[in-house]
């Protein structure tokens, strides 16, 4: 009888240490899965914040919205050059904003800092527009306008991708460009744009600190062909290219 048992207790601690061992391997790959996305979102707290910008394309333009002209005027050319004349340079950019972290992020503020080639005397140091819009594009009555609203803090999810386009201007006297002194530079021929790659960045700033962070940055080639063609334009308000 006694070996009987002994042999049953025996069996009994076998067939544990194989269930210990079986349920060790069942639920090591959760644990394991648990313990890594628990580490990530501590080191994302405990580090900068991992937001990017992916730029597609920047358009330099005149400030004002020119979609919606007022029925008493009669010259929507003339309308155009006027209210170009003496508005500032500004620019619409479409990007991604990714955040790459394993929690939320709260993106405070965003600018660009654009950094115009000394040869076309615009301006010898870089300059920060941080006056920014967000800019809807509203199809009412099979006509296209823009809507721009100021930017409020953003709350981007873990992992989440957002399209968006900007408005971005100079905020600081120092920081303007009038827009008429960039069409200048379209206009002659040869124009001192063609063949120019202009550097830009996307900064972006986060709750708790005044620093601001490149979030992604690209140059705007702008080939002679183009400079070209938009010199035979009736109004020039815009330059729009890729970037690269």
């Amino acid at each position: 009888m006694r070996v009987t048992l002994t042999r049953l207790w025996a069996r009994i601690l076998h067939i544990g240490d194989i269930s210990g061992k079986l349920m060790t391997l069942i639920a090591l790959p959760s644990a394991i899965f648990t313990i890594t996305v628990f580490f990530n979102e501590i080191g994302d707290v405990l580090t900068r914040p991992d937001v990017m910008a992916d730029v597609h394309s920047v358009g330099l333009r005149c400030g004002p919205a020119i979609d919606r002209i007022p029925a008493h005027v009669t010259d929507r050319q003339a309308y155009g050059v006027e209210q170009c004349n003496e508005a500032t340079l500004s620019a619409w950019v479409k990007l991604d904003l990714e955040n790459e972290d394993a929690i939320d992020r709260t993106l405070a503020s965003v600018a660009l800092r654009i950094n115009f080639p000394k040869q076309l005397g615009l301006s010898d140091t870089p300059l920060v527009w941080n006056e920014t819009r967000l800019v809807y594009h509203i199809l009412e009555n099979d006509t296209q306008t823009s809507q721009r609203w100021p930017w409020r803090m953003m709350l981007l999810a873990a992992g989440q991708r957002v399209p968006l386009e900007f408005d971005f201007r100079a905020f600081e006297k120092q920081n303007q460009i009038v827009f008429s002194k960039f069409r200048d530079l379209i206009l002659q021929d040869p124009s001192p744009l063609s063949g120019v790659r202009i550097p830009i960045e996307i900064l972006g700033r986060f709750p708790g600190s005044n620093d601001w962070t490149v979030l992604g940055s690209c140059k705007i080639p702008i080939p002679k062909e183009s400079v070209d063609r938009k010199r035979q334009a009736s109004v020039i308000r815009a330059l729009t290219r890729r970037c690269s």
